[in-house]
This record gives structure tokens, sequence and C-alpha cells, in this order.
């Protein structure tokens, strides 16, 4: 099978959230984790009134271990171009999405100040936990087994397959199997390179040639690939599928895909296996945070439908542990 893959040059780099505000939430996270509810003031004289302080779970708190809590931070990464689960605005400075939002309200929880750091592709996220560069990522990142052998998953939103086309394409394809033959984009790293690959069997089996794959560093370079005819479809999860359209009037298709391997898929937060502690904690927030309501609006809010792709309940390395 043909196979075509674009790398660039990786690297890992600090990156802040958000200039004052989040400074704010910071500050008031830290106080009320030491039950100190005093006001806190940003250091920029940008008129601002003070943030509300953050409130702790402190029986998610207590499960933390003790060298982080005693640190107060966290180094997690975060993806420059994964909309809409983390990505850069358009003004470049600090995250925006599911992802980076979820991650704020766990760390406010856990009374934790994130230090966020680059990660170029979901393909470099787990390397970069085993480098101990970082003990967390959060990019849409699909659970199974051997990225479990590295990390614990906490699963935070049920992925599922889709493809995006150009607008012309809307309604000439209907499931997976009809995708054969095309030249299909997909991330490095990603599981849909593995979706592709193994749909293709199912091609050889209807008589019909199979999908050709062709690689590249991200997501933005997929759709470029579509936009300039590359490729004739870039395979995207849900949500991110139907965000492209959205952001694209007039530009993309998106076909749900229900049909084939992993039509449906655990996505989580990686966390460092060697810290299993750090995800037990983790996992105790978002629970509170589902609880609460406060999961779903975050869902909400990054255009993220929750009854398509939430979870009612946290799990751990959830594609080995009962996932259907």
């Amino acid at each position: 099978m043909p196979n075509t893959t674009v790398q660039e040059g990786t690297s890992v780099t600090s990156h802040p959230r958000t200039g004052a505000h989040r400074a704010l939430r910071y500050c008031a996270a830290l106080a009320a984790a030491a039950g100190l509810l005093a006001g806190c003031s940003s250091s920029e004289e940008d008129g601002s009134t003070p943030a509300a302080p953050a409130v702790v779970d402190q029986a998610a708190r207590a499960l933390l271990p003790k060298a982080i809590a005693d640190a107060g931070t966290v180094k997690i990464g975060l993806g420059a171009q994964f909309p809409p689960f983390s990505y850069h605005p358009e003004s470049g400075k600090g995250y925006a999405g599911y992802e980076p939002d979820l991650m704020d309200a766990i760390m406010d929880r856990l009374g934790l100040k994130p230090e966020y750091i680059d990660v170029k592709s979901v393909g470099e996220a787990v390397p970069t936990i085993q480098s101990g560069r970082i003990s967390v990522a959060a990019l849409g990142i699909t659970d199974n087994a051997e990225r479990q052998e590295h990390v614990i998953f906490v699963d935070n939103l049920i992925g599922r397959n889709g493809a995006v086309f150009p607008a012309a394409a809307e309604g000439k394809y209907k499931q997976f199997t009809d995708m054969c033959g095309l030249k299909v984009a997909a991330v490095i790293g990603s599981v849909s390179v593995t979706i592709v690959e193994t749909e293709n069997a199912e091609c050889t089996t209807l008589g019909k040639p199979p999908m050709t794959l062709v690689q590249f560093k991200d997501n933005a370079a997929t759709l470029l690939a579509v936009r300039s005819g590359r490729a004739d479809a870039a395979m995207q999860t849900y949500p991110g599928a139907g965000y492209q359209v959205k952001q694209n009037p007039g530009a993309f298709w998106a076909l749900p895909i229900n049909d084939g391997m992993n039509a449906r898929f655990p996505n989580g937060i990686a966390v460092d296996r060697r810290q299993p502690e750090l995800a037990k904690a983790i996992a105790a927030a978002l629970q509170g945070l589902v609880a609460d309501g406060t999961y779903a609006k975050i869902l909400t809010d990054n255009d993220v439908d929750p009854e398509l792709n939430g979870i009612t309940e946290v799990h751990t390395d959830w594609a080995t542990n009962g996932f259907s």
C-alpha cells in the first residue's frame, strides 16, 4: 500500500495559557488549597476584576503524590493544532479548546497550577511523557492497549470516526467502505492510521481497491491536502470533523463514519504510568466536574455535543477495561 509521510522538525516548548486572568485563577486555586480564601490580585494593571476563588476538591487533592502537592504545579502537554480539542486561538497567545478548559478546571479542583507545554503531534505525546518532560498530555488522545504500556488514561470523551471531504463531495459517500480507492490523509501516529490500514482489508474482501494512506504531521496539514487536491479526504474524529465544517463554511463536508473498526472509541487524558496517584487524583477531580455539570458545560462551550461525545462516569484505561 502506498504510503507518503510528511514530517517536519518537532519540538516541545513551554506556552502560557493566557495572561492576567489565568494568574488570578491560579492564585485563587492555591489560596483555596491552603484554606486561605483571601482575594487575589493581578500584577498587570488591566483594570480587571479579581476572579472568584476556585473551589478545591479536598478529597481529590488528598490523592495527589506529596511531591506534586508540595510543588503546586504539573507540566501538561497540549496541542496547538487540534481544534476543538486544543489549539492556539487567532491571537496566537495561550490555548483554546475543550482540553485546556477541562484541564484548567481539573487543576483548579486539585489546587494546582498547570504549566502547559506544546506537543506538536499526537504521536509525540507518549514519548514526551516517557522522557519526563511532562507528566500529563491532553490532545484528544485515543486510549489503546499499546499506549497503556506507558501511560494511564483518564478517559474524558467518546470519540467517533469521521472524514472531511471537499464540500463538492457532499452526499457522494455514505459509509467507510465507500472510501475504498480514495487517497486519504491522516495524522502521523494517530489512531486514524491504524483504522485506515485495517479497513483496507475490508476493501479487498469487497473486491475494491484499497485506500492510499498519506500521512502528515498535524490536522492542519491533512486539511490543506484536501483543499489542494493532494488527498480526497482527511480522517478526523468527531467532534473534530464537524468543527472543521463549521469553521470553514462552503469549504468542507463531514461524513460521520458508523461502520468499520473503532466506530466509537475512548479518548483520554494520558498520565505517566509511573505516577498512578496523579492519575487517581485527576480522575476524582474529573468525576466531580461530571457530577456537578461543569464538564457538560465545557463541552457545550467548545462545540462538543455532550450527548454524542460526553461521558457520564469516569473510567481509567477504558479501552481494555470494558469499553464497548
